[in-house]
């Protein structure tokens, strides 16, 4: 996903009083981390309304995303808070947050069915077959009624059999292909993960193709379309369905991530030395933060806690 649905008030008013409040905290914030009498003014203007802390959350998903403040703003520490200054920097914020959104707001005219930070659902398809959306995921439907795109985050299809017709899923740069079977498809940033439970499963990307049997999960890389499969045992393909992640060898990133999509607020990662290594583990997705505290323990991770919605990672 390119990012968490924005709450609904959030946006049919993206450039209100709310917004700027927020960007003016943030920057602030920014400015002086240390500040602890800030940290609690901002905490409690965060606690007065849901749309003050949403709006919050989305100003620092630009942040992580731009790797820094927009131009306009950088440096912070020669940034100085008048009045006319605050607004220019707010406002150059501001307008990459629109930027950020836009890719986002066309995901939700295109999805037929999404889900928001934590939630999941079941959807029946016109031909009978199943789907099983993943917190913060989205599909949109084909022409015909066999043909689904995964335009987000993460579903399990059980597909009818009919074997005059096929079952197609479009994934990033995959096309997955099926006549009746149960397997799970993830869709990130890095790579495109295919996974069968039952039947067979063919992903073809431009380059490659492989055929997937009951147990195993094919990886797709997204930066090289190399496919890389692996065993993996059908026991734990849909284990997230019952609230449980399932992961072996796995990069500390890539957890994060799924991690993510289940917490209301925003998980940051800003070490990518600690996100590149792995861990093998079962954690409870209905509990994000306990989650995720697990998954840092082994490799000395710590999480510093803006808000109660806004988590950075860090190595020690």
């Amino acid at each position: 996903m390119t990012g968490k649905a924005p709450p609904p008030d959030l946006m049919s008013n993206p450039g209100g009083p709310v917004w700027d409040r927020a960007l003016d905290w943030l920057l602030r914030i920014k400015a002086a981390p240390e500040d602890r009498l800030l940290r609690a003014q901002c905490d409690a203007w965060l606690a007065e309304h849901d749309s003050h802390a949403a709006a919050y959350r989305q100003a620092e998903r630009v942040w992580r995303l731009t790797g820094a403040a927009p131009p306009a703003v950088c440096p912070l520490r020669s940034l100085r808070w008048r009045r006319g200054g605050l607004a220019l920097a707010a406002a150059a914020l501001a307008a990459c947050v629109v930027l950020w959104l836009a890719p986002d707001l066309g995901l939700l005219m295109r999805a037929d069915y999404r889900t928001g930070a934590g939630e999941m659902r079941d959807i029946v398809l016109p031909d009978g077959s199943t789907v099983s959306l993943d917190a913060d995921s989205a599909i949109a439907l084909g022409s015909g009624n066999r043909a689904v795109k995964l335009l987000g985050g993460r579903a399990f299809f059980q597909v009818k059999r009919d074997p005059a017709h096929r079952f197609t899923v479009k994934a990033g740069e995959a096309d997955v292909t099926v006549l009746g079977t149960a397997f799970d498809v993830l869709l990130s940033e890095r790579s495109i993960t295919v996974a069968v439970q039952q039947g067979s499963v063919s992903v073809a990307v431009p380059m490659s193709s492989v055929t997937l049997q009951p147990g195993q999960r094919g990886i797709v890389d997204r930066a090289d379309g190399t496919i890389t499969a692996v065993t993996v045992g059908v026991d734990g393909i849909p284990a997230w369905r019952g609230g449980k992640l399932v992961v072996e060898g796995v990069p500390v990133a890539d957890v994060i991530e799924e991690l993510d999509r289940h917490h209301a607020g925003l998980i940051l990662l800003r070490d990518p030395v600690l996100g590149a290594r792995r861990i093998t583990g079962v954690f409870d997705l209905r509990a994000p933060k306990a989650a995720l505290r697990a998954v840092l323990q082994p490799h000395g991770g710590r999480i510093l806690e803006i808000t109660p919605y806004v988590l950075v990672v860090q190595g020690n």
